[in-house]
């Protein structure tokens, strides 16, 4: 979680060094960004940040998790 686009990839930076001192990486072909802000609707122009696809909605344990807030099963 993140304010701002830099935070976020500071925080993905910090992320894979502190990985690669334990011998793993980060697959960012699956590495996936969803942006939630209730205030502005620019979001949707912003294809990616850092190396992530920046993506509308997701599906996590099996329910459908979208940038609204909304969670669907």
């Amino acid at each position: 979680i993140a304010a701002s686009q830099e935070e976020l990839v500071a925080l993905l930076n910090i992320l894979e060094q502190r990985s690669a001192e334990y011998g793993l990486g980060i697959n960012y072909n699956k590495t996936k960004v969803m942006i939630v802000d209730r205030e502005h609707d620019n979001y949707r122009e912003i294809k990616s940040i850092g190396r992530c696809e920046v993506v509308q909605s997701f599906v996590y344990l099996g329910s459908l998790i979208d940038n609204s807030g909304s969670c669907e099963n």
